[in-house]
């Protein structure tokens, strides 16, 4: 369930690959990176029920995640780079 005036959360996803287009439409609110066979997603959700249909979506599409991390509210973008991008 989602509460009314929630902030946002976001979340960094790390997946094996350079897989940046194929996942240009899957969220409204996403900020990606693709180099040196990684690509970085930053998601921002609503809540737990759309972050686990990313995340569903991650694995129809065969990819391998790497990892999944919180971010704080005030992450609105990439601080880093992946495999010395950036």
């Amino acid at each position: 369930m989602t509460l009314p005036n929630r902030a946002r959360d976001r979340y960094r996803i790390v997946i094996r690959g350079e897989c940046g287009p194929l996942l240009a439409g899957a969220l409204d609110e996403l900020a990606i990176e693709s180099g040196r066979g990684w690509t970085s997603v930053v998601a921002s959700v609503r809540d737990q029920c759309e972050l686990y249909g990313f995340l569903d979506r991650l694995q129809e599409f065969g990819l391998h995640l790497v990892s999944l991390n919180l971010l704080g509210a005030d992450a609105l973008r990439l601080r880093t780079g992946i495999g010395g991008c950036g």
